[in-house]
């Protein structure tokens, strides 16, 4: 058999060679998706351009023939081949009709039955043989109906499957785009080949078609080594997000741009008690309405009625915009939350009943949470002071230890702190809060300082009452003990004297002298046990904390009238208005019985005491006036700083009862000591409000003290 070189030969051997590469890796990859369907593509391709390079190389009709028809036949296995590298390279395989598959095989049998049956022309009818330009022969023929729809079909068949591909693509974006760009191009430049060869657009003799076919194993491979195509496929991930999809305990729902259902996954059918088919296609409002209201609101929480139960629900949304605006929608999870929410409504609970506040402030100070417990503890509703600076509400003499703190102990992420200070409440007064501040601005959740305080103000005047009975005691007693030292002393020292000259006892001279001294000690022993009385009696009235109704008209009569009998050289004078009751309980007695001996016990010669008693909208206010001296401004300056030093010492006990007693039933004391003395009681009214303001104390004696909560 006679064989002829053609111009032709080298690039049909460079294809065929690309072609059998590309089928050999397919075969080596035929288990991944889309394996086997290249490797029966590239294949095919290497059988069609095998039968054309044994067509250009023969010389005689029959030869020619014979390898034209093994090129038709192989040409029949390119299309299906394709469609099916497209479907499973997609990952749309498993979702087709097993009968739909089959039939992509119809049409490649019956072209090649009709191909190797001869005398019917409906394929190709051959004529005859001729040179061609290049002095190669080159047979004649004419194509048959047959031919024509073949091509026609597999034109429809590999359109199919690129648009797959360039769908894929497109929503894949990444390494899929580029494998999909190889896929697209090597297949295109296929097509225009055929079709210029189909239209007679090339010379006599010529296919172009398998030359393309070198193109398009060029990008095949050149995909397979930079893109590793096969390795990781569209498919795959798509498999793996499906897999994943429907494992998750989240419900997920797919909406199209007009909110209609288009995907659900199990989790998701049995929140809306629907399976996929029948809510696919409908509007999410007739599918889950309490849904789509959340979603029309912007709500990120969502509760609905399962059975018997309340389910709670983390509502989240995404955008879908892929394939540069070809697809469009929003997908939307639905987190069953309802155990962390039953936790949490535990744990607020606890919060809201417990008396410690819970605060959370910005790394400027800046309060951003609080809890319930602050409108019990401080006075303030709860929102009240979220955008605050926690600053403005610290006493001013606190202020810089917290400043230290925050910028010090409490700078790093992590950091605690132990911190003492007073706060202002709502009403006006100071309370004393004991705080344990933790940093946790390195928590998105918390974002801030988390200070857990809670309310010391009594513990801290317990404290204070302590150390200043201490000190009164100490330094008191310590004077008291001097003077009847000294009188013993000079009792001793008279009784030395007197045994020479007469007994003692027996009413002489000598006699006389040792009963001053004796007199002396018992005034002193007395005193001693009568400021032992009263701190029994301040210690009795704080423990106690008595606030029972009591009437203020009579308590300031009866004491009055006491006082007059046992004081008749003292003038005390009334002026009593309508006086409501108090809610002061043994409170206002003892005050009041303790401010008037004040007076009496100050004042010079014959004093003169007036007591007058107005009602006024939010207390009953008693105000006790002498003509004596007044009260020295350094007796009342330990009062005024709420605490004794060691260079400030109170005469007594009397007028600290009365503080403690008249702040124990949240009432007020005032002193105004520029013409004698008067002191001014005020005790809450029992139809009005407790709570009394603070105002700072003045210095200069006039206005100097108020008794109200620091």
């Amino acid at each position: 058999m006679a064989l002829q070189l053609t111009p032709y030969h080298l690039p049909l051997v460079c294809s065929l060679v690309l072609s059998v590469a590309v089928a050999a890796f397919a075969v080596r990859n035929r288990d991944v998706p889309g394996g086997a369907p290249l490797a029966v593509f590239a294949a095919a391709t290497a059988v069609w351009t095998a039968g054309e390079l044994g067509n250009v190389s023969a010389t005689g009709t029959a030869a020619k023939t014979l390898w034209t028809n093994v090129e038709i036949t192989a040409s029949t296995l390119v299309p299906p081949a394709f469609l099916l590298l497209a479907l499973e390279y997609t990952g749309r395989l498993d979702g087709l009709d097993r009968r739909l598959l089959g039939a992509l095989g119809v049409e490649p049998v019956v072209l090649s039955l009709l191909v190797w049956t001869s005398g019917h022309g409906l394929v190709r009818r051959v004529t005859g043989r001729r040179l061609a330009d290049g002095g190669y022969w080159i047979i004649t023929e004419s194509l048959g109906p047959a031919f024509f729809a073949h091509v026609a079909y597999s034109y429809l068949v590999i359109g199919l499957g690129i648009a797959l591909i360039v769908r894929t693509s497109l929503l894949s974006r990444g390494v899929y785009l580029v494998q999909g760009t190889a896929f697209v191009l090597g297949v295109a430049v296929v097509l225009v080949a055929n079709v210029a060869y189909v239209s007679g657009l090339t010379p006599p003799g010529l296919d172009p078609t398998n030359m393309a076919f070198a193109v398009c194993s060029a990008l095949l491979l050149a995909a397979i080594r930079s893109q590793r195509l096969l390795d990781v496929s569209p498919a795959t991930r798509e498999l793996a997000r499906d897999e994943l999809i429907a494992t998750l305990p989240d419900a997920i729902v797919v909406l199209n741009e007009s909110d209609q259902v288009v995907d659900a996954n199990p989790a998701a059918q049995e929140v809306f008690d629907a399976t996929t088919p029948d809510i696919v296609g409908e509007p999410l409002g007739a599918v889950a309405p309490p849904l789509a209201d959340a979603l029309a609101d912007g709500t990120h929480m969502l509760t609905l009625e399962r059975g018997d139960e309340t389910r709670h629900y983390d509502l989240r949304e995404s955008g879908l915009d892929r394939g540069y605006g070809t697809v469009t929608g929003r997908v939307v999870t639905l987190r069953d939350v309802t155990d962390r929410k039953q936790t949490e409504e535990r744990y607020q609970t606890l919060l809201d009943r417990s008396l410690d506040i819970v605060t959370v402030i910005d790394e400027d100070g800046t309060i951003t949470y609080e809890t319930p417990s602050v409108e019990e503890v401080l006075g303030y509703a709860q929102p009240e002071l979220v955008g605050e600076s926690a600053l403005e509400y610290v006493h001013p003499d606190d202020r810089g230890a917290i400043v230290e703190s925050l910028t010090g102990q409490l700078a790093e992420p992590g950091s605690e702190a132990t911190l003492e200070f007073r706060f202002l409440h709502a009403d006006g007064s100071w309370r004393w809060l004991e705080a344990r501040a933790r940093n946790r601005t390195d928590d998105p959740i918390v974002d801030g300082i988390i200070v857990n305080s809670r309310d010391v103000t009594e513990r801290k005047r317990r404290e204070q009452q302590t150390d200043v009975m201490r000190r009164l005691l100490r330094h008191n007693l310590r004077n008291d003990m001097t003077v009847v030292e000294g009188y013993a002393d000079l009792l001793s020292e008279a009784a030395v004297d007197s045994e020479g000259d007469t007994a003692p006892g027996d009413g002489s001279a000598a006699d006389q002298p040792i009963a001053e001294y004796v007199d002396a000690i018992e005034e002193r022993v007395e005193k001693v046990v009568e400021r032992s009385d009263k701190l029994q009696r301040v210690t009795t009235q704080l423990r106690d904390d008595e606030r029972r109704l009591v009437d203020p008209t009579a308590v300031i009569e009866e004491t009055v009238d006491s006082v007059r009998l046992s004081h008749p050289e003292v003038t005390v004078e009334t002026d009593l208005g309508d006086l409501p009751p108090v809610r002061a309980g043994d409170a206002f007695e003892v005050a009041f019985a303790e401010l008037v001996e004040n007076s009496i016990e100050h004042c010079d010669g014959e004093p003169g005491i007036t007591v007058t008693a107005t009602a006024e909208p939010e207390d009953v206010r008693v105000r006790i006036s002498d003509d004596g001296p007044g009260i020295p401004v350094d007796e009342l300056d330990p009062l005024r700083n709420r605490e004794e030093t060691a260079l400030e010492h109170g005469s007594g006990v009397g007028l600290w009862l009365v503080i403690w007693v008249v702040r124990s039933v949240r009432g007020d004391l005032e002193f105004d000591v520029e013409d004698g003395t008067t002191v001014t009681l005020r005790l809450p009214r029992a139809d009005a409000a407790t709570g009394v303001s603070a105002s700072d104390a003045p210095t200069d004696g006039a206005r100097a003290l108020s008794t109200s909560d620091e």
